[in-house]
């Protein structure tokens, strides 16, 4: 038997993922959205929204996070840019 955990939220398809042992789940996606997973509760604790494009796909450093998206390229969000859900 396996064990799967679903985690709902985006409107369109995920295009990228990151997790490591220093920072939390996120995934961006075609909605413009880039997302931060509460693993244990399956719940998004927060969403980054671009109203404006696709998100191909996201990167982290400490308190900054860059996305790539499909028209116009970088953006890059630091903490104050986080609403929390």
């Amino acid at each position: 038997m396996t064990n799967h955990q679903f985690l709902e939220g985006h409107s369109a398809s995920v295009n990228s993922i990151l997790w490591d042992e220093d920072a939390p789940l996120r995934s961006c996606a075609d909605d413009g959205d880039v997302r931060e997973w509460d693993v244990k509760t399956n719940s998004c604790k927060y969403i980054l929204r671009d109203e404006k494009t696709k998100i191909k796909d996201i990167v982290q450093s400490k308190n900054i996070i860059v996305t790539n998206n499909w028209e116009y390229g970088c953006r890059i969000w630091r903490n104050e840019d986080v609403k929390l859900k």
